[in-house]
C-alpha cells in the first residue's frame, strides 16, 4: 500500500520516493497527515492526537442491569438436641455497585423433613465486600444430620447463577 500511496499521476508525483506529492513522508507505519487552511503557510505543528469513534452496527449493548451475586459462606455450628442455633450466610455482589433480591434458607434433617425455612429481602454493598444474614432456628428432639441450603434470587441480569447456591450440614446429638 505504500507504493500506491507514493506515486500520484494525478497531482503529478511520478517518482518513487516514499514522500507523497505534497512533501510527507511514507513510513510502514500509521502515517497522520494535518493541512491547516489559512493564511500563513510554514505551520509546523509539534503534536497532535487522533482521536476515532467507531460504531459497529452489529454491536450488542450488555444490559445494565448485570449483577454477579454469591454466597460466599453459610455457617451452621454445632447444636445440641432440642437446641437453638444461628444460620449464619454470608452475600456478596462480585461486580461493582448494589444488588439485590432474596435470600432463603431450607433447614432440613436427614428425612428430607422441612425443619424451618428463612426469607429475607438483601441488599450487597457497593464494593464487593460481603454482608451477613442470621436466622435463629431449633435442632430437632432426635439425632439426626440437619442440611442447610441457601439460595440467592437477584434483582436484575445474573453473570453467574452457580455460586447461588450453598450448602452446609451439622450433626445434632
Amino acid at each position: 500500500w505504500n507504493d500506491y500511496l507514493d506515486i500520484n499521476p494525478e497531482k503529478g508525483d511520478l517518482t518513487d520516493d516514499e514522500f507523497t506529492v505534497d512533501g510527507c513522508p511514507l513510513s510502514p507505519d500509521f502515517d497522520l497527515m494535518l493541512y491547516i487552511k489559512g493564511e500563513y503557510s510554514g505551520n509546523e505543528i509539534f503534536n497532535a492526537q487522533l482521536i476515532v469513534e467507531y460504531e459497529d452496527p452489529n454491536v450488542v449493548t450488555p444490559p445494565t442491569d448485570q449483577v454477579d451475586v454469591a454466597i460466599t459462606s453459610l455457617n451452621l455450628p454445632k447444636v445440641r438436641i432440642g437446641g437453638t442455633g444461628d444460620v449464619v450466610v454470608q452475600v456478596t455482589n462480585q461486580l461493582p455497585g448494589v444488588a439485590t433480591g432474596t435470600l432463603s434458607v431450607v433447614l432440613s434433617d436427614t428425612a428430607g423433613v422441612v425443619l424451618d425455612t428463612f426469607s429475607t429481602p438483601f441488599e450487597t454493598t457497593p464494593f464487593s465486600t460481603d454482608k451477613g444474614y442470621i436466622f435463629s432456628w431449633t435442632a430437632p428432639s432426635y439425632k439426626t444430620t440437619v442440611t442447610a441450603i441457601a439460595t440467592l434470587s437477584a434483582n436484575g441480569t445474573e453473570v453467574d447463577p452457580s455460586d447461588n447456591t450453598a450448602t452446609s450440614s451439622v450433626l445434632v446429638k
